[in-house]
């Protein structure tokens, strides 16, 4: 618990690093090359010119016909040079536009680069500030179990080993419930374990598919119940990091068909009550389980065909002053009427009923808490089923607008505060999309208007919906 406390309490630090846009020294393209300074040749024509330094008339019928040769010649000299002109301005021009439809494209791209560099860069800040958000939500619970632990308060020292338990890894199957108990007084914490009926459990062979021998088979079912006791005692002592447990007292529990009624019960099948600095020492990898177990004086009857129950040496009340008594609504009040209108102390007092309805033939216990709404539960349902009971706190909403996904988010911090199983949240409104979404596979369930008004019709009430205007 030192370790999920510490990485609770860490900065929620994004684990990346801000996005770089930039090219590898490979991948770069080449640097754009400088404009040619060029300019164009002078535009001087060619003269046909004497030794004297006089230009010849092309005029001049005898001249004209004295250098004839020489004059054709300069007219295609000259007539060279203006094509040539003509041919350099028209290249340097198009050179010209290439280079400015160049530099427009590589603006172009400089700017689609920053844009998408914007994007990437806002991504990422999101992104973290979602990451960060979120990692500080989600060890909220854990820092306020921490503090309250802290506290060395009766409540959060039950919190701190609530924890520490979901921490083991047990052979149960992960949906039998469990309930930690702590007397602050005598400074004895009890944890109840359900686990399964030994006759109802199979042994296997792991090397191999052939069955084992029933006498192989009967001594690791005799130190089933055993090794799990000693694994939650020895839990418990490894994490009592205040030194607020002396005795700590794990009492195992299970679900069975009473060969005389053929009726389910509940027992009590193993039950260990040992001081602390007798366990904590134990290297549970090396030791028997069973030899171990009997050293420590737990009780348990070592027999693999049937139940028989025990009396654990400590039990502790499970009482919580929160609770109160009770209150039928739903018989006094009118078909028809609108749940939207009631007092919001009748609403729970309605939820706290139905749900005692609903779970009536599962021998289950409904309590309702004080108005005060103490650690955002309105009502706690006990269930005993080893199967798919536990303890669920359950959340009543009378609410006309949309309920979002922060009141979600509030009701499974209330699980884990609780330590419960399972958490309910019945509103006579509806859930938005992101509340569904956030909620699934997750131990929620979110009960909305419609589907209140049927649960209440399954029980013979019919009544209705409707906000106030």
């Amino acid at each position: 618990m030192t370790n999920v406390y510490g990485r609770a309490a860490a900065a929620c630090d994004f684990p990346c690093d801000p996005p770089v846009f930039r090219y590898s020294l490979t991948d770069a393209p080449a640097p754009k090359p400088d404009f040619p300074s060029i300019a164009a040749p002078p535009d001087t024509p060619v003269r046909l010119m004497t030794l004297d330094g006089t230009e010849v008339d092309a005029e001049d019928r005898l001249q004209a016909k004295a250098y004839e040769a020489e004059i054709h010649r300069v007219t295609l000299l000259n007539s060279q040079a203006r094509q040539l002109h003509a041919t350099f301005h028209d290249k340097y021009a198009a050179a010209v536009e290439a280079r400015d439809l160049m530099e427009i494209y590589l603006a172009d791209l400089s700017l689609k680069w920053r844009d998408a560099e914007t994007a990437l860069l806002r991504e990422y800040e999101q992104t973290k500030e979602i990451y960060e958000r979120d990692c500080v939500r989600a060890t909220q619970p854990i820092r306020a179990a921490h503090q309250r632990f802290r506290e060395r308060s009766s409540d959060g020292v039950r919190a701190h080993f609530e924890l520490a338990l979901c921490n083991i890894t047990l052979p149960i199957p992960k949906d039998y419930p469990w309930e930690v108990l702590y007397d602050q007084q005598d400074r004895v914490l009890q944890v109840n374990q359900c686990v399964p009926s030994l006759p109802d459990v199979s042994v296997v062979r792991q090397d191999s598919k052939r069955p084992p021998a029933k006498r192989d088979a009967e001594a690791v079912l005799r130190r089933y119940v055993p090794a799990l006791a000693l694994q939650i005692a020895h839990h418990v002592a490894r994490n009592d990091l205040q030194d607020d447990v002396d005795r700590i007292a794990v009492n195992c529990w299970t679900r069975f068909f009473d060969p005389a009624s053929g009726r389910l019960k509940d027992a009590f099948v193993a039950a260990l009550a040992v001081q602390k600095e007798d366990i904590i020492e134990f290297n549970l990898q090396r030791a028997d389980a069973l030899e171990a177990f009997r050293a420590l004086k737990g009780a348990y009857v070592y027999n693999v065909a049937e139940v028989v129950p025990i009396e654990p040496a400590i039990r502790l009340d499970r009482e919580d002053d929160r609770f109160v008594a009770g209150r039928d609504v739903l018989d006094g009040m009118a078909q028809g009427q609108n749940l939207a209108a009631m007092d919001w102390q009748d609403f729970e007092h309605l939820i706290r009923e139905l749900l005692a309805k609903e779970y009536a033939d599962k021998n289950a216990e409904v309590k309702i808490t004080r108005a005060s709404r103490d650690r955002g539960v309105d009502a706690v349902v006990f269930n005993s089923d080893p199967l798919h009971g536990g303890k669920f706190v359950v959340q009543a909403k009378r609410y006309s607008n949309t309920v979002d996904v922060a009141a979600v988010r509030e009701l499974y911090g209330t699980v884990l505060n609780e330590g419960a199983n399972r958490g309910i949240l019945v509103t006579t409104s509806h859930f938005g999309r992101d509340a569904h979404e956030w909620a699934a596979n997750k131990p929620l369930t979110l009960i909305d208007g419609r589907n209140l008004l049927a649960l209440l019709s399954k029980h013979g009430y019919s009544f209705r919906i409707e906000a106030l205007s």
